[in-house]
């Protein structure tokens, strides 16, 4: 019943209140509200907005998911309301606990970005961009994502450095693109680490230099972006900008290969048999790898696949169709 009353008053009072009377109508609120469970809430006029029913329904849904929200609920008991604001607007983006809305996501996004979220800022600028629950506007999406990669948000760097350095809705600059690829890679956004490795090792709008890469390449790689570890491995083979070592490089590729990549999976593979000539029985998980590859139409996968099985099985050529029936594959022509 309080935070009835309270949804009341608040918007009877904060649809009939002035700028300079919002602060009053909201401590009156926060009076109202004391000791019952309610979203807090900076003062807002928009029809189109939650009033505090809607956000105590939401907060019921939520409250179900248990200790899966617990974290979202303190900030809210806690009168974060910046903060509140942007996790109900992820809520509201991802279907979390409540009907997915991307416009009400939108406002939630809104209202905490004008207080101050820097994530909020971030997320507001990926729905103007995509036009997801909002008109698109690429203008706007850059303004945020320069307000938020200037504050020091990590993905607002990498992304606005990806608009500079293709020149993607904005004027390219490829140095301006470096010094935000550096940034976000400073503060170990591993995607923007391995932007920066490839403009070192490319030498576009840098200076190239591959044991600089290298060194990216192995910060992306070791934060487990699989693009990255599988550069790296290669790298490692070829000894190119760090001494040759293919246990490393079976080691990178292994962790891409564990991850999916069929490039991966597959040179994997190649390098474990190429080391193990005449010992098929060291060609287990290279055989689980290129199965894995083959099944995702990986054609150089298929090719040593079939030979594995027909060396393995010491077969001739005829049983290579039952060979990979016997795996539970379709041998594609490639």
């Amino acid at each position: 019943d309080s935070v009835r009353r309270a949804a009341g008053l608040y918007d009877q009072r904060a649809r009939q209140a002035g700028a300079h009377e919002l602060a009053a109508v909201e401590r009156q609120v926060a009076e109202a509200t004391r000791g019952a469970m309610a979203y807090p809430l900076v003062p807002c006029t928009d029809a189109n907005f939650l009033c505090m029913p809607e956000i105590t329904e939401a907060g019921k849904a939520l409250q179900s998911l248990g200790a899966a929200c617990g974290h979202f609920f303190q900030l809210a008991q806690e009168r974060d309301t910046a903060e509140a604001h942007h996790w109900l607007g992820i809520r509201y983006q991802t279907g979390d606990g409540v009907p997915q809305d991307l416009a009400k996501a939108v406002r939630h996004f809104e209202i905490s970005a004008a207080a101050g979220s820097v994530d909020s800022q971030f997320s507001l600028a990926c729905r103007h961009l995509n036009g997801e629950g909002t008109a698109r506007s690429v203008n706007e999406g850059i303004r945020l994502l320069s307000l938020a990669a200037d504050q020091g948000h990590p993905d607002a760097q990498n992304a606005l450095a990806t608009r500079y350095f293709t020149g993607n809705g904005i004027a390219q600059d490829t140095s301006r693109a470096i010094t935000y690829f550096r940034m976000a890679a400073d503060s170990l956004q591993r995607v923007a680490a391995y932007n920066l490795a490839t403009c070192y090792y490319n030498g576009d709008g840098i200076q190239q230099d591959v044991a600089l890469a290298v060194q990216y390449y192995r910060q992306a790689a070791d934060a487990g972006l699989a693009k990255a570890q599988l550069l790296l491995a290669e790298l490692y083979e070829a000894g190119e900008g760090v001494d040759q070592d293919i246990s490393m490089a079976l080691h990178y590729w292994k962790l891409a290969a564990d991850q999916g990549d069929p490039d991966a999976q597959n040179a994997f593979a190649e390098t474990t048999i190429q080391h193990h000539p005449d010992d098929p029985g060291q060609w287990g998980e290279a055989r689980t790898f290129l199965a894995m590859a083959a099944e995702q139409g990986h054609c150089d996968a298929q090719y040593n696949l079939a030979e594995v099985l027909l060396t393995s099985k010491q077969a001739d050529p005829d049983a290579l169709v039952q060979a990979f029936q016997t795996e539970g594959l379709v041998l594609l022509v490639c």
